[in-house]
This record gives C-alpha cells, sequence and structure tokens, in this order.
C-alpha cells in the first residue's frame, strides 16, 4: 500500500483497491472506465472527495455528477439512463450490501 499523507485510513485503503482496479482496466477497457478511476483518485488525493461510509457518488466520462448521497436504486436507475448506462458511467463508494434491491 503507497504512502498516502494526510489522507484517512478509508481513502488510503479505497485508493489502494482503486490502484488494483486500474491495473486491470488498462489491460481491458471496454466499458471506458479509467477516466472515472483516474479522477476519483485525484479527487481522493486532492482531498475534493472524502470516503464517507453510507455515501456515494455517481461519475461519467471522468467528472464527478453529484455529490455525495446515500444509494438509491431508483436515483441510480434514472441517472445510469440519462447517461446511457452503458460505458464511462461509475458509482462510487457503493458497498455489496447496498446493492440488494
Amino acid at each position: 500500500m503507497a504512502l498516502e499523507p494526510g489522507l484517512s485510513w478509508h481513502v488510503v485503503e479505497r485508493l489502494d483497491a482503486l490502484e488494483g482496479i486500474l491495473g486491470w482496466l488498462r489491460k481491458e477497457d471496454e466499458f471506458e472506465l479509467i477516466p472515472n478511476v483516474e479522477s476519483i483518485m485525484d479527487k481522493y488525493r486532492s482531498g475534493e472527495l472524502e470516503w464517507i461510509p453510507g455515501l456515494v457518488t455517481y461519475w461519467f466520462d471522468g467528472k464527478q455528477i453529484c455529490q455525495p448521497r446515500p444509494f438509491r436504486w431508483d436515483e441510480f436507475d434514472h441517472i445510469n439512463s440519462q447517461y446511457n448506462g452503458e460505458k464511462g458511467f461509475w458509482v462510487e463508494g457503493v458497498r455489496p450490501h447496498q446493492m440488494s434491491r
């Protein structure tokens, strides 16, 4: 795990996970997610984004499209459909237990 001075442990852990995801995506990024992962990592490192358990942010084409909020399926479906829902869309902060409908 890389040294990330001044960041919370949750953010350091998330950055480590995102580094692994980025390495995997560099081999195959059929859903065009690299810009999101790179932007999220930059925002965490700059302190503009913080890991807040229970809240998520939505990203498209490397841009944050909302402020942190609780994950709700109806909102996800609506936002995802506005951005064509197939490529370049990312939900940051969602945990598997939040994904049950």
